[in-house]
């Protein structure tokens, strides 16, 4: 009978998705998200399909081959209520024939990040990050021994940041409280590692939030809600490190008390002396869901809170994104981790 369905769901395609559920109208196409190059042969006549998004909307690209040839569809997903007569300004669609695909992508990245503002002017950054050896059993002596060790080999090691990725926190959603492995606190861990003439850099996921976070005790009127019931909390993604059920809830960026919260959180962590600020699970806030605004499509929901969290960093930090849509985040972030992560070994049934 062959292999079981990849048992995929709206909350699991939304780790890759725009769309929760894949459209049973669109059995057979190939589904791309913003832009798409398609060519009949290597270096031959080529087609792009994009579209310029700026966090109004998420672009679909469809494609489809047909008897003349290759069918082509962009679909712009808004899903936002609209009263009779109102009018909504979708982002622009972007459609270029060249033999060079290349360059057409060359060409479709310059012209989003112009029209968007990219932020270009950050300068390059090495650095040492505690996940990729700790994960989230990283503890204050962990640190403070990887810290001693890089500047003592500043020459051979040559790194501008140090940052602390996941498992200080005393739990997901109170990002300014640590657990018991760090017992000095935030700030003290960003004076360590800046009085060492390292920039400081925190991992934070700011739109995720668990039942045991102090946050969710006090707001759960801030979570986005379950579209299939509105009485229960809307499930981001499930995480065994991070809670014992596994699951993970959604702050709602539609809710001004919740972008004030953003603007305030991140103001604290720079004032802590963190002026790199990498900004994970980013999606969650663009997954289909029940939100206080249901004018507010997905896409407008992750870029205003991108913007508080921008609000309250200020200019000069630096905003890493990781797993987050790009669109929303052209003009806020500097950098933005495009890859999957990384793990010490490779193939699925390795570890």
């Amino acid at each position: 009978e062959g292999s079981p369905p990849f048992p995929t769901g709206p909350w699991l395609r939304g780790l890759h998705h725009a769309v929760g559920a894949p459209d049973p109208e669109r059995s057979g196409w190939h589904e791309s998200h913003t832009v798409t190059v398609a060519s009949s042969s290597h270096g031959g006549p080529a087609v792009l399909a994009s579209v310029l998004e700026r966090g109004r909307s998420f672009g679909l690209v469809y494609l489809r081959p047909v008897a003349e040839g290759l069918r082509v569809e962009v679909e712009l997903q808004a899903e936002r209520i609209l009263e009779p007569g109102a009018a909504v300004e979708l982002d622009p669609v972007r459609l270029a024939l060249d033999c060079d695909a290349s360059r057409m992508l060359e060409r479709f990245a310059t012209l989003w990040g112009r029209e968007g503002g990219a932020r270009t002017s950050a300068p390059f950054q090495s650095g040492w990050c505690s996940w990729y050896h700790f994960f989230h059993h990283v503890s204050e002596q962990d640190l403070d021994r990887n810290l001693d060790a890089l500047a003592e080999r500043r020459a051979e090691v040559p790194v501008d940041v140090v940052q602390l990725d996941d498992g200080y926190q005393r739990a997901i959603g109170d990002w300014r409280q640590c657990n018991e492995k760090f017992p000095s606190g935030l700030a003290s861990v960003a004076s360590r590692i800046r009085e060492r003439g390292f920039v400081a850099g925190l991992w934070t996921a700011p739109f995720c939030a668990v039942p045991e976070s102090q946050l969710f005790a006090d707001h759960p009127d801030w979570l986005l809600r379950d579209p299939a019931d509105p009485d229960a909390f809307f499930r981001g993604l499930l995480h065994a490190e991070w809670s014992p059920t596994g699951n993970v809830h959604v702050l709602d960026p539609s809710q001004p008390d919740v972008l004030a919260h953003l603007e305030s959180l991140f103001a604290d962590l720079v004032a802590l002396g963190f002026d790199y600020l990498k900004l994970d699970f980013l999606y969650v806030a663009a997954m289909q869901a029940l939100a206080h605004d249901p004018h507010r499509t997905p896409a407008e929901r992750l870029r205003i809170g991108l913007e508080a969290v921008r609000a309250g960093a200020g200019p000069e930090a630096f905003l890493l994104g990781c797993g987050c849509p790009m669109g929303p985040a052209v003009g806020i972030v500097d950098g933005m981790r495009i890859s999957a992560d990384v793990a010490p070994h490779w193939g699925l049934g390795d570890g």
